[in-house]
């Protein structure tokens, strides 16, 4: 869904028409949260249901790893977003060390996490990465780029994040 936006964020990035951007990146990671909200929620909720149908029912058991596994991904698809700011400014060196910091402390924790926990160790170590580098590096150094204070980008995302919490309800 963020690759649709590439070449309008590409378009004022190029003309440096940093209003525009801002209103229309704020605009499309509302309308990205809400969209990865109610594909996660539905994934989510019939998770044991689609591991049936896919794998076998000898797999149902398996969807707690999966919606462990899905959750994450509400923070990561607004932040690709970002990372499209971050390459249409030619800042991607720091975003590359960002992503080998948060592939090294992924490594650490999920060692640490096997150690104690099993699979589910590695699954929470790889969805706390995530929602860690996505949700604060990305989040902060594309706010700072682009002279935005970091809890609008937050802000954006609260009716997608009400939404996740309807759908995970009922």
């Amino acid at each position: 869904l963020s690759i649709l936006f590439n070449p309008v964020i590409f378009g004022h990035c190029a003309q440096e028409n940093m209003v525009e951007l801002k209103k229309f990146l704020l605009t499309v990671i509302r309308i990205t949260g809400v969209a990865a909200a109610l594909f996660i929620g539905l994934l989510t909720v019939y998770a044991p249901e689609l591991l049936t149908l896919w794998v076998g029912s000898e797999y149902a058991a398996l969807a707690v790893y999966a919606i462990l596994l899905i959750l994450p991904i509400f923070i990561q698809s607004p932040a690709n977003i970002l990372n499209d700011v971050m390459i249409a400014k030619l800042k991607y060196r720091q975003v590359a060390v960002i992503y080998c910091a948060a592939g090294i402390f992924t490594a650490i924790l999920s060692v640490i996490g096997a150690y104690y926990l099993g699979m589910l160790g590695i699954i929470l170590a790889g969805g706390l990465c995530i929602i860690f580098i996505e949700g604060g590096g990305i989040l902060l150094y594309t706010s700072r780029l682009i002279e935005v204070p970091a809890s609008t980008f937050l802000k954006c995302l609260l009716p997608g994040l009400g939404m996740l919490i309807i759908t995970l309800m009922f």
